[in-house]
């Protein structure tokens, strides 16, 4: 039987630093896709002017479309999902390099179970000289895409892996194009990647490969990142004040309720996901409510022995741990329970004062 054609979806701003040797390697796959959808954000530098040298060689096969003003990240992600053609869509960023037979491997992967509707890799992280930082994104995501959060993806159970975080970057993805209308359009507020897994998990399996498939490029102008360390993203935090805590966990809070709302937008059908949907359902309401929770601890009108017991509750529970980012959330609550009681009593302090 043929391999289903694929195409890319990529999107640019800003990128001519990067942007042709991207090109290239998507160029020099062993399975070539149909076409590139370039969609550019509006750059200002020379990223389309490299791109239409690409199109003079590949007239054919590079397809770029110039936003007339920004459309920010998602919203363009969006449309260049919906501008492609093929029954498969890769997505990539402007930064990074794939290693030649990545869509080979991942439309095998996908091909070999109908049931799969996504299926991405493992990456290498590189710097912006193209030197290896890791060898192994799994492993250093935080929480990591551990030997029992890649047994839970594989018995089906997406939403226990996402309520702690996606372990699948975007341009190490490849998905079934039919899987749009339920896609589409990709919330504002959520990781692209993320939102992509967190849909497709409710009409199809996901399937994931171990082999390094994609230089996963860091460097000072990543929309996108990774951070390899808990103590380093504690150090990081120590410099916030108590409302950053407050407005990250809001923006979690809301996040969530996006995705239950466009859960509960789908017609159900008892044949195909009601047991999908379920799980999920109760996944998201149980996150919303550890959201909940935290923002209460965030906040500044908690007292102090109530901070003290929701994060008593929560931790009895085991909730940092399935659905938060463990000993990491666990610490930052604490730390915001600090700032917070210090900023009683200077206000305290300040009032005696005058």
């Amino acid at each position: 039987m043929d391999k289903k054609e694929i195409s890319v979806a990529l999107c640019t701003y800003n990128g001519e630093r990067f942007i042709a040797r991207q090109l290239e390697s998507i160029l020099e796959q062993t399975l070539q896709p149909r076409e590139i959808v370039i969609c550019d954000d509006n750059s200002s530098d020379a990223t389309c002017e490299i791109i239409e040298a690409f199109m003079d060689r590949y007239p054919r096969k590079i397809k770029l479309y110039k936003n007339p003003e920004r459309m920010g990240r998602n919203r363009n992600f969006s449309q260049a999902i919906g501008l492609c053609a093929s029954e498969l869509i890769a997505l990539s960023d402007q930064d990074d390099v794939f290693a030649e037979d990545k869509f080979e491997k991942l439309v095998n992967l996908l091909e070999r179970d109908s049931r799969r509707g996504l299926v991405f890799s493992n990456a290498a992280v590189v710097d912006e000289n193209f030197k290896v930082l890791s060898n192994d994104l799994f492993s250093i995501i935080w929480p990591p895409f551990n030997q029992r959060r890649k047994r839970l993806l594989k018995e089906g159970r997406i939403y226990q892996v996402l309520a702690r975080n996606s372990p699948a970057i975007g341009c190490s993805m490849v998905f079934r194009s039919d899987l749009r209308r339920y896609i589409l359009p990709i919330p504002e507020e959520y990781p692209h990647d993320f939102w992509i897994m967190a849909i497709t998990g409710l009409f199809a399996d996901i399937g994931f490969t171990e082999e390094r498939l994609v230089f996963y490029r860091q460097h000072g102008q990543n929309i996108a990142g990774v951070q390899s360390g808990l103590l380093r993203k504690m150090m990081t935090r120590l410099t916030a004040n108590a409302q950053d805590y407050y407005d990250e966990v809001k923006h979690g809070l809301d996040c969530w309720k996006l995705l239950e709302e466009r859960i509960e937008s789908f017609e159900r059908d008892p044949d195909k996901i009601e047991e999908r949907y379920e799980e999920a359902l109760r996944i998201v309401k149980k996150k919303l409510f550890y959201f909940k929770e935290r923002l209460d601890i965030a906040s500044r009108d908690t007292n102090i022995v109530k901070r003290a017991s929701r994060i008593a509750k929560l931790s009895c529970r085991n909730y940092y741990y399935r659905y938060g980012r463990g000993s990491y959330d666990f610490l930052r609550d604490l730390l915001v329970t600090g700032l917070r009681s210090r900023d009683l009593l200077k206000d305290q302090l300040r009032k005696s004062a005058g």
